[in-house]
């Protein structure tokens, strides 16, 4: 994105941001995929500051579209912000009280990500994704938006998906209205260029979730490459070692 974007005349060197939390016991990345789970069922999460930005309002439309197809889908949502009213009419709409829940502050992660199968990231631009790493700390696998740094964070067919967004902002103004702050490019990692923001369809949620749901052995596998990936690249020993490596080189 910087080479595109300014094009600088000396190198770039990235350092992966850490997880600075506390590392999750092993007895809390315990699979999701359990042998008495009720068959077709899964719960989704989400968490953050909830602005229009972050697509929670694509995801919400992806649960709805699961359930009429007969997936027993529940979705927690974690955070609050100015999108929170919109997000609790949006669900008063579509029948969805019981199924999907607005929990406000959310303080203690091991609690929240319990019960969470898989997290949904759906933002039209995103510098990285601090959030998906915490639920892959806890074994958890994402879906999110091909888009920006966040497929740096989740690594697609190991980590999680990551979906490449077709929808056109101006396909949803009618809906959303103006979002502030939206820039006029987004970093395409898929063809290493800038673009427009656009906007991952539900569709293409719902059937990544389904994939998942379907398939417990490649979702088990998933989860497990989660909680060795927190290990090996943004565990705070791992920044650490890239920091002294980076300041190292530069005063050789």
């Amino acid at each position: 994105m910087i080479q595109l974007r300014w094009a600088p005349e000396t190198p770039v060197s990235v350092c992966t941001n850490p997880l600075s939390i506390a590392r999750p016991d092993e007895t809390k990345r315990r699979s999701r995929f359990r042998s008495d789970r009720p068959k077709g069922h899964l719960t989704l999460g989400w968490l953050g500051r909830i602005v229009l930005r972050k697509g929670v309002f694509l995801a919400i439309e992806a649960v709805h579209k699961l359930r009429q197809s007969g997936y027993d889908v529940r979705f927690k949502i974690g955070g609050t912000g100015p999108a929170e009213g919109f997000l609790g009419q949006q669900i008063r709409r579509l029948g969805l009280a019981n199924e999907v829940q607005l929990l406000g502050p959310v303080s203690d992660l091991s609690e929240f990500f319990s019960d969470v199968d898989v997290f949904i990231y759906p933002s039209l631009y995103e510098a990285f994704g601090l959030s998906c790493l915490e639920a892959a700390a806890f074994g958890i696998p994402s879906i999110v938006t091909d888009v920006d740094g966040l497929p740096e964070a989740v690594r697609h067919g190991e980590t999680g998906v990551c979906i490449a967004p077709t929808l056109e902002t101006a396909a949803t103004e009618g809906l959303l209205g103006s979002i502030p702050r939206v820039p006029e490019f987004v970093y395409d990692p898929s063809t290493d260029a800038l673009r427009a923001p656009k906007w991952p369809a539900p569709d293409a949620l719902a059937n990544a979730i389904a994939a998942l749901l379907d398939d417990s052995t490649g979702y088990q596998a998933m989860a497990t490459r989660c909680a060795q990936q927190f290990d090996e690249r943004f565990s705070m020993e791992h920044y650490a070692a890239q920091m002294s490596q980076l300041v190292e080189g530069i005063i050789r």
